[in-house]
């Protein structure tokens, strides 16, 4: 199956390395570096079939978690597996983000390969 992911981050680097492993199974992507493009590409282009949501500046009018929460109530009806992938270790930000909407909640750094097994597995799930 060839699906349409939605890659959310402030690295850039990481954002390459990401697209890079989603697109060699065969995968469309497109990137955000802030919650605003992320939430743009959402409604201007067709609805992806998963996202993944890295960390994003607290700075931003949209973080990660506000981002994730956007995602799901804004979107009435999305169940698109939505992955967190973050830095932070703390079991309450992990609560946090499941609780905002997340399906998955993975901790920095993870393998590329655990990152796009996380998609695949959400994806037979809701098949």
């Amino acid at each position: 199956m060839s699906a349409h992911i939605l890659l959310v981050d402030e690295n850039q680097d990481l954002l390459e390395v990401l697209r890079d492993g989603f697109t060699l199974p065969g995968h469309t992507v497109v990137t955000a570096t802030n919650g605003f493009a992320a939430l743009s590409i959402m409604v201007q282009d067709d609805c992806p079939d998963a996202v993944v949501v890295g960390d994003l500046d607290p700075r931003d009018p949209t973080p990660s978690l506000e981002l994730v929460s956007d995602l799901r109530v804004g979107f009435t009806g999305l169940r698109t597996p939505i992955v967190m992938l973050s830095t932070h270790t703390d079991d309450n930000v992990k609560s946090q983000a499941l609780a905002s909407g997340a399906d998955r909640y993975l901790v920095k750094p993870s393998s590329i390969s655990t990152i796009v097994n996380t998609v695949l597995e959400l994806f037979d799930r809701a098949a």
